[in-house]
């Protein structure tokens, strides 16, 4: 009876500590949501973290009075972090952050790059689902951010990175996908953030290309959403064409994509995108079936025209943007072993035979 008791008061008096530490745990850790990264120009680092605050937290009352931020600068990203902790005197929780945004200064910058991405990814604390965006600008500037409905900037950017992938063509980015997209040698689309010249309004810009962990080209917010398109990647899109001396807007959803072989030899591919097209308004609201008629040849030919004028643009240079390379290694292994890995120029000899096939379904508003 005597040991039972022994080891009864002794788990006791553990539970006990533990909870004790755990309390004080909370005053002594810095819970952080967000995460801004920056250099200058002698590439010294400038890290930003958004936190809430809980300086009015406690058992009686579970208050958050709002949304916080502090700065860390250093030579190095572990440097700059320790800078904050030696600022707050607190222990750095990651556990909960929800975004990183990178600078577009830091983006273009190789080394500095993947020193950050190197912490993150092997940094327990940090979730592999966290999204990953890019800061036309200071990334400062976005982790103070303040939106007119009040909320944290951290809700407030993902808020506006999950809308823009379901509704807007501008697929999401979690640190997961990048380092999945550089471990398989895959160009990966990045959104752009921006602000406008108060400060006061944020929105999606378009989209960093990265490969490799460098920076290659940028997309404005119209060809990342046809890149997407062209990859399979977008849930919906909404555009605009010419149409009799106006414009039409119309949206795009259901897009599905088939790649077919035509010549193993000369590296011909075909590839066809079939779309649904919705809500598709003409200016004048009158409808004939030449209307129609001539509606869905304009559609076709002008997607066609600005996807034809991307590809072009890209793998005349060298880029695999659609990452075919990587296709032909998981569903071709013949035709890659044959035609790419004994060929590094391969792309040079590339064509693709473009096919669009659209269906408009009707002749609404376009919903939001």
């Amino acid at each position: 009876m005597k040991k039972l008791m022994f080891v009864f008061w002794g788990i006791f008096i553990c539970v006990i500590m533990k909870s004790c530490t755990y309390s004080q745990s909370i005053d002594t850790r810095l819970f952080v949501s967000g995460i801004g990264v920056d250099i200058n120009d002698d590439g010294d680092y400038s890290l930003y973290l958004s936190y809430p605050d809980i300086s009015e937290f406690s058992p009686e009352s579970s208050k958050i009075k709002g949304a916080g931020s502090i700065d860390g600068f250093g030579k190095t990203f572990y440097e700059a972090m320790y800078d904050i902790v030696s600022k707050t005197k607190k222990n750095i929780d990651l556990d909960h952050v929800k975004i990183v945004v990178i600078s577009s200064k830091l983006a273009k910058n190789n080394n500095s790059f993947c020193e950050v991405l190197d912490y993150l990814s092997h940094n327990p604390q940090i979730s592999r689902r966290i999204f990953m965006c890019i800061g036309d600008g200071d990334s400062k500037d976005f982790i103070n951010f303040k939106s007119k409905s009040g909320e944290d900037s951290q809700i407030f950017i993902e808020e506006l990175i999950e809308y823009n992938s379901k509704k807007n063509g501008i697929k999401s980015v979690t640190l997961s996908n990048m380092l999945d997209y550089f471990s398989q040698n895959k160009n990966i689309l990045i959104p752009v953030l921006r602000l406008n010249n108060d400060k006061n309004v944020m929105s999606i810009k378009g989209s960093y290309i990265l490969d490799n962990e460098s920076y290659i080209d940028e997309l404005n917010l119209k060809n990342t959403r046809v890149i997407n398109l062209l990859r399979g990647d977008n849930d919906k899109i909404i555009y605009s064409i010419p149409f009799k001396s106006r414009y039409i807007d119309y949206e795009s959803e259901s897009t599905k994509r088939r790649i077919n072989i035509i010549s193993n030899k000369n590296m011909n591919l075909e590839l066809n995108l079939n779309t649904t097209i919705k809500n598709c308004l003409d200016p004048n609201h009158i409808f004939s079936y030449n209307i129609m008629d001539d509606l869905n040849n304009n559609l076709d030919n002008i997607i066609k025209i600005d996807c034809m004028n991307l590809l072009d643009r890209f793998y005349k240079n060298g880029i695999d943007i659609l990452n075919l390379e990587n296709y032909f290694y998981k569903f071709s292994p013949k035709i890659w072993r044959s035609e790419i890995r004994r060929n590094p120029n391969w792309i040079e000899g590339f064509s693709i035979n473009l096919n669009i096939i659209n269906n408009i379904t009707n002749t609404e508003n376009i919903s939001f």
